[in-house]
């Protein structure tokens, strides 16, 4: 027979992180468990650097994005 479906028991993968990656991941997260993510050297979080799983499967914020660290210094800058 078919497999009884749980909303609330559906967990999030671990999510993509552009220009980063998860800081300690698990295979899968809880509703309501939070991660962290850490960017690739030169790029920096637009906002928090963690993510919540939300009830159904996804994150809130749906999208990790590293971006371009305005703080950083440029590759070809003279040494």
């Amino acid at each position: 027979g078919m497999l009884p479906i749980f909303l609330a028991a559906i967990g999030c993968e671990t999510p993509e992180v552009h220009n980063g990656k998860v800081h300690d991941p698990q295979s899968t997260y809880e509703a309501g468990e939070t991660l962290r993510f850490d960017c690739d050297a030169g790029y920096a979080a637009d906002g928090p650097s963690e993510a919540r799983c939300q009830p159904g499967g996804s994150w809130d914020p749906p999208v990790l994005l590293c971006q371009r660290g305005e703080c950083s210094f440029p590759e070809d800058s003279p040494a």
